[in-house]
């Protein structure tokens, strides 16, 4: 209830906010342990959530019933480097979206952390991760020059930084590989 209070007194301020979330949208309350993320999801779509990527969280009880609990949602989930096309949530993820507000084209794109070591491979069926380097270079290449967006937006869970994995991809790591992105929105 604070947090959609928040949202509503924000967006009375400024009606041109999205509002984005970095994944990892449930996990391990009894509320997620009973309802299984709907609860959530329902939450998210009734506080005016706009815009998220996946965390590795929400892979926790499997495709199918992260797919079941997305039904509920009343906004977008993108993300660039899970190749979804052999899962069901095919019908829920796109590589981007753009939201146009008062005139200012806004591109938000999706970034997913590997699910070595995170998520167990009967976890997330179908979905594969590939590094977000190269599709975040192609689709902001494709924004910009295709949908002439004024602004780009990466929704990551990729983390901010790994100072014991230095090869590791993190948001510095694509801040500096793709400048082009003009905000991370960070989490995991």
């Amino acid at each position: 209830a604070r947090r959609a209070s928040f949202v509503r007194q924000i967006r009375a301020e400024n009606p041109n906010t999205l509002l984005l979330d970095g994944g990892d949208s449930f996990q391990g309350t009894p509320y997620y342990n009973f309802y299984h993320g709907e609860l959530e999801i329902k939450s998210m779509s009734a506080i005016g959530y706009d815009i998220v990527t996946l965390g590795n969280h929400d892979f926790d009880e499997g495709v199918d019933s992260l797919v079941k609990a997305l039904q509920h949602a009343k906004f977008e989930i993108v993300s660039v480097n899970y190749d979804v096309s052999n899962s069901a949530l095919k019908d829920f993820v796109k590589p981007y979206v753009i939201r146009n507000l008062s005139g200012i084209k806004v591109g938000v794109l999706g970034l997913g952390i590997d699910f070595d070591g995170l998520v167990v491979a009967d976890k997330h069926i179908g979905v594969s991760y590939q590094d977000p380097i190269k599709p975040a270079r192609a689709v902001v290449d494709e924004l910009r020059n295709k949908h002439n967006v004024d602004l780009i937006v990466a929704a990551s869970h990729l983390g901010y930084k790994y100072d014991n994995e230095p090869d590791g991809v993190c948001d510095v790591k694509v801040a500096e590989a793709v400048p082009e992105i003009d905000f991370i929105v960070g989490g995991h």
